[in-house]
């Protein structure tokens, strides 16, 4: 189902030089230098060399999965949503399970149990589950190009209070590396864009959060591989949403109380909670490896690095 190919079928991420970022409605510029810590830190992450892809077969198969999660949204928030769900992973066990064999191959990772299996499996689908979320959330809109990367510009709407941006602070380790627990992180994760989009019909406003990689704890490589094959991507994107500059809402990004290093079984670590927002509060975006986040620190023994 997956193929060798010549290398470079599967591009390196193209990372931008570091450059202001400019908020919404703030006027103000900021960037990632102002302190040691700070300094950008271009990321190891590059899957050509794996030279691995995915036959035609196998790409229509993902784009069903895909589908298939879509069609499970209409289900959220019912009794119904768990059978669904469980409906959907066992249609597609087989082919999750052959990407998972495939990406610990090509990465000489050691043999998963059936529990890291399921945890990826896991990972994977939750991944679909907030790129479908967002779709569904959106469905296209508009964007203005502005400062680092590019940050769309929340639309004005007259009944809503303005939305005030939080701060951000990361793990160092996450960004530099180091050890945490039994487990050593390469680093390289920084946190590299804030992509602000006003949901439509609503006084809510969507923050999406790019870093250039995360670090798995000890399948970091194959966890590469499976973001670029189901997703295209070897980044990793992550999502809150401000509503009406009052309440916090994690879409399956919450960290609850896991650590850096969490292993929480299937569920990788990620949450869903709504919570009271004071404005201008701080997001620590990497409470966990997988940048899952909260308002409040679960890793108060390690260094943290405002960003930007």
């Amino acid at each position: 189902m997956i193929t060798p190919v010549a290398a470079g079928s599967l591009a390196a991420l193209s990372l931008p030089a570091a450059a202001a970022l400019t908020w919404p409605g703030a006027g103000s510029a900021q960037d990632f230098t102002d302190g040691a810590d700070q300094q950008p830190v271009v990321p190891d992450v590059n899957i050509a060399p794996y030279n691995i892809t995915l036959d035609a077969r196998t790409v229509e198969m993902i784009e069903v999965f895909k589908l298939d999660i879509g069609t499970l949204l209409e289900y959220k928030d019912t009794a119904e949503f768990n059978a669904k769900t469980s409906e959907t992973l066992e249609k597609h066990d087989g082919m999750l399970r052959d990407i998972i064999e495939h990406a610990r191959q090509h990465t000489g990772t050691r043999e998963f149990t059936e529990q890291e299996i399921q945890e990826a499996i896991g990972y994977i689908f939750r991944e679909g589950i907030k790129e479908a979320e967002e779709k569904a959330r959106f469905g296209g809109g508009n964007t203005v190009e502005a400062g680092f990367g590019w940050t769309p510009l929340p639309l004005a709407h007259a009944a809503c209070p303005p939305t005030t941006s939080p701060s951000y602070k990361q793990m160092v380790i996450d960004i530099r590396g180091g050890t945490y627990g039994n487990y050593e992180f390469n680093g390289g994760n920084a946190l590299y864009r804030v992509q602000i989009d006003k949901i439509p019909n609503s006084c809510s406003v969507q923050f999406k959060l790019y870093f250039y990689d995360e670090d798995h704890p000890w399948a970091d490589a194959a966890y590469d591989i499976l973001r670029g094959l189901m997703y295209n991507r070897d980044h990793d994107e992550e999502i809150f949403i401000i509503h009406g500059n009052s309440r916090i809402e994690f879409p399956n990004t919450w960290s609850s109380d896991g650590v850096y290093a969490c292993l929480d079984g299937p569920a990788g670590c990620h949450y869903t909670t709504t919570k009271p927002y004071v404005p201008g509060s701080t997001v620590y975006v990497s409470n966990t490896w997988n940048h899952m986040m909260d308002t409040s620190d679960t890793n108060w023994d390690f260094a943290k690095s405002r960003v930007p």
